[in-house]
């Protein structure tokens, strides 16, 4: 909108990300990245004052249709009261700026501050609102929101979706023995085996306690067998160190697919997975089981 509306060619916008400048939008830019190491740029970052500069020989610009040699180039802080989120840079072509320009880059830059403020907030109230606190996985709220949308979904298309439930095997025993901060611990160890099991757009959601949710798009219940066992190896591979002793776990493992299992919804399907679950229990633990296995 800036580019279209002033004689503006090419820009890119600048934020501090976990004390980083990094390139988050760009356009007409060629190699961005070294905009993130320029003096100017930097300068503009730590003193907050806008700066408007002949663009130096080792930063290229690359026009939205042939290369060109900026006229100017100006440095904009974005601030929200006092406080630098980043910066925007924009450069003319062959024309040099005009009132309009100036006024326009200042003003979009004051309101480019408001809006990713409330962005920022936003999004931070957003993750901890969906993760869970001690695990960094989704918590059981936004888990079971993301499953009514992928069921509805795989509803519709008749498309595969299983889901899996992953209980700690002995985890009283755990917190018994050893108190609740190891069984804290036990809960992250199984979380992160999880995370580096499951493919990208799988997801895993801490349901209670010590027990798992894991939701696979387009996986039958073969699928998520296969790869519930291999998650049950890897936790059985796996120890928790405390001190000089190290403590062996397992986990019990429930899988139903959809559409194998004829499920009006959702919570039905997780009510099967469960029962599966319950089965894996009650037949020795360390176990993984289907529910189209079980005679029920």
């Amino acid at each position: 909108m800036l580019i279209s509306a002033t004689k503006i060619e090419a820009g890119a916008i600048l934020l501090f990300k976990n004390g980083e400048i990094t390139v988050e939008a760009t356009q007409g830019i060629f190699k961005p990245e070294t905009l993130t190491q320029h003096i100017s740029v930097l300068d503009a970052v730590n003193k907050g004052k806008p700066q408007r500069i002949k663009l130096p020989k080792q930063i290229q610009l690359d026009g939205v249709l042939t290369q060109f040699t900026p006229s100017e180039v100006f440095i904009e802080p974005i601030d929200f009261k006092g406080t630098h989120l980043g910066v925007m840079i924009a450069a003319t072509g062959s024309e040099i700026a005009d009132d309009q320009t100036n006024t326009t880059l200042h003003l979009f830059s004051r309101s480019m501050g408001l809006a990713l403020n409330n962005a920022l907030i936003h999004s931070k109230f957003q993750r901890l609102a969906a993760y869970d606190g001690l695990t960094n996985i989704y918590n059981r709220r936004f888990g079971m929101t993301r499953l009514q949308e992928d069921f509805g979904r795989a509803s519709r298309e008749q498309s595969a979706l299983s889901v899996v439930m992953v209980d700690i095997d002995h985890f009283k025993n755990i917190n018994d023995n050893y108190g609740h901060l190891v069984g804290d611990k036990a809960i992250m160890l199984i979380a992160s085996i999880l995370k580096k099991t499951l493919r990208d757009g799988d997801i895993v959601v801490r349901y209670g306690g010590e027990e798992f949710l894991m939701i696979l798009q387009g996986a039958s219940s073969k699928d998520a067998a296969e790869v519930s066992e291999r998650i049950r190896h890897k936790v059985e591979d796996s120890t928790l160190n405390v001190g000089e002793q190290q403590i062996g776990m397992t986990v019990s493992i429930g899988v139903c697919g959809y559409p194998e299992t004829n499920v009006a919804d959702e919570v039905s399907l997780i009510d099967k997975a469960d029962q599966a679950l319950y089965h894996a229990k009650q037949t020795g633990r360390n176990r993984v089981v289907q529910f189209g296995t079980l005679s029920v």
